[in-house]
């Protein structure tokens, strides 16, 4: 974990142009009013930005509605890349999703914050933003994971994760208190893997595995998840580890972790 941002001088210029791009982002496109609106900066500064971004390529203004430019998606693409084991998860992932009938993911952690960087979907995936969309974002405490990440990270981390975030509730199965997630968290260490019981979302399950490095450091998780009802039908608890640490091993054996990154 980094210090956090609060313990630096942070500069409300790029403040402000970030604002602006996750408005226009979370919106699928944003006009000068509305922005202006969101930020509450005049139309005149807002216009400013805007021009900015659109002359630098960030940005396409598509009669008064800005969208982002694919200029973001050359950047999202080198940071994937930093994760150069994945292209030997890929097919592992296709085929556990092919095996279980679920929806499969790679998930990592940022800023502690869960990112999904791969995905796979099998017949029974369960199509939701939340779980399909590469790039999303998502709190570490509320899915399996999540939890599978903070399981095998320092106590230290953990509690500067709990301290700038927060244990939000997202559904009335989410785990809030600092001292549960702490008990649960050792008993996934204890059973090698995590399950989500519709804790970010109501009527999806989900479960998870670590994945290591040579090291034996934690570089993320692999999910499956799907409907709620779907999942115990399969018990998912007692078939799905076995699939899981199958998965994982194939790509912690295949992948040479000793090679330079390109």
């Amino acid at each position: 974990m980094e210090p956090e941002v609060g313990e630096r001088r942070r500069v409300q210029t790029a403040d402000n142009l970030l604002n602006i791009i996750g408005i226009i982002d979370e919106n699928d496109g944003a006009g000068v009013s509305e922005i202006a609106d969101e930020v509450g900066l005049a139309k005149s500064t807002v216009h400013e930005y805007l021009y900015t971004l659109v002359d630098r390529k960030y940005l396409v203004n598509q009669n008064g509605e800005y969208q982002l430019g694919l200029k973001f998606y050359t950047h999202g693409i080198s940071a994937k890349d930093q994760y150069d084991f994945l292209p030997t998860a890929e097919p592992y992932l296709e085929k556990l999703a092919d095996e279980t009938g679920g929806g499969v993911a790679v998930v990592v952690e940022e800023h502690g914050i869960s990112v999904i960087v791969q995905t796979a979907r099998g017949e029974h995936a369960v199509e939701t933003h939340a779980n399909t969309r590469n790039g999303h974002r998502q709190h570490l405490h509320c899915h399996a994971a999540g939890k599978v990440i903070l399981a095998h990270m320092d106590e230290e981390d953990i509690y500067q994760i709990i301290e700038r975030y927060g244990l939000p509730e997202k559904t009335a199965n989410t785990i809030t208190d600092p001292q549960e997630l702490f008990e649960e968290l050792a008993d996934i260490r204890e059973q090698g893997y995590a399950v989500n019981d519709e804790e970010t979302d109501r009527k999806v399950k989900a479960i998870a595995a670590p994945i290591f490095s040579q090291n034996d450091d934690i570089v993320g998780a692999l999910a499956i998840d799907g409907p709620a009802g779907w999942m115990d039908r399969k018990d998912f608890e007692a078939n799905f580890p076995d699939h899981l640490t199958s998965a994982v091993d194939e790509i912690m054996l295949r992948y040479d972790w000793n090679k330079p990154s390109e």
